[in-house]
C-alpha cells in the first residue's frame, strides 16, 4: 500500500513529492518497473519497525538512486534519496528508532527466557 504523496530526502532537507511509483497495487512490481528490486539489498530492524534500501539497478529507468521503506507491521512508506550522501544522512536519522526497536525485542525476549528458565540470568528464590 503506498502512499500517492512520498518524501524525497536531499542532504538536510525533507520535500513532499508525488510518489513516482504511483499507487501501486503490487508494489513489489511497481518497483521492479522503475529499476529497483522488489526486495531491499539492505535491511534494519525488527518486524515491528525496519528500514529497508533499495538501491537503483537500472539508472535509466530509476527516478531517483535509492528508495529507503521504512515499514511497520500494517504498513509502508518510501522515501527517496537522491544521492549517497543523503542516503548516509538519512540512515542515521533513523538509526536511533532502529536501535530502540532491537533493543525491545531482545529485552522481551530476555525477559520470556527467564520467565520460562530461572537458570537463564534469573533470581530462582526457591535454590539456596
Amino acid at each position: 500500500m503506498s502512499n500517492s504523496q512520498t518524501w524525497l530526502f536531499r542532504t538536510h532537507e525533507w520535500a513532499k513529492i508525488p510518489d513516482p511509483l504511483g499507487d501501486a497495487s503490487d508494489w513489489e512490481a511497481a518497483l521492479r518497473e522503475h529499476g529497483y528490486p522488489d526486495r531491499p539489498d539492505t535491511v534494519f530492524g525488527t518486524e515491528e519497525f525496519s528500514v529497508g534500501v533499495h538501491p537503483a539497478t537500472a539508472d535509466v529507468m530509476a527516478p531517483y538512486p535509492f528508495v529507503v521503506v521504512v515499514s511497520l507491521p500494517s504498513r509502508y512508506y518510501p522515501i527517496y534519496v537522491q544521492d549517497l550522501p543523503a542516503l548516509l544522512e538519512l540512515l542515521t536519522q533513523l538509526m536511533p528508532t532502529v536501535e530502540g526497536s532491537l533493543r525491545t525485542m531482545f529485552l522481551a525476549a530476555d525477559e520470556d527466557d527467564l520467565d520460562e528458565d530461572p537458570e537463564v540470568g534469573g533470581f530462582d528464590p526457591s535454590r539456596n
